[in-house]
């Protein structure tokens, strides 16, 4: 079932910049302006040129989203680390729900 349109503006509600939410859903990519691209909408380029862009900068993303889930361990249970340290950058990436969207839809998945 795909997210409504009051799901998706809830989404990372409060996060100034870009939104590194984005990550962790499958229905939109979301750039630093806010603006919203619905994956089932765009075209087959436009997805494959995102998750190329997306694997360039992969390490990036990987660091900002591990110093997220690091701050919310550490708030919750102290002294602990999140599994996804044992991943690469890559391997974070080609896990998240955003890219296996893209990939999904790219390779003649549901529109």
């Amino acid at each position: 079932m795909a997210p409504s349109d009051a799901d998706l503006d809830s989404l990372g509600a409060g996060h100034p910049g870009f939104d590194l939410f984005v990550f962790d859903q499958g229905a939109y990519w979301a750039d630093e302006a806010g603006t919203r691209y619905r994956i089932d909408l765009m075209s087959a380029d436009e997805r494959r040129e995102l998750i190329h862009w997306l694997s360039r900068h992969a390490g990036h993303f990987y660091v900002q989203v591990l110093a997220r889930e690091l701050l919310a361990m550490l708030r919750e249970a102290p002294g602990t680390l999140p599994p996804m340290t044992q991943e690469s950058a890559e391997q974070w990436l080609r896990a998240t729900p955003l890219v296996r969207a893209l990939e999904h839809h790219s390779a003649g998945g549901a529109p």
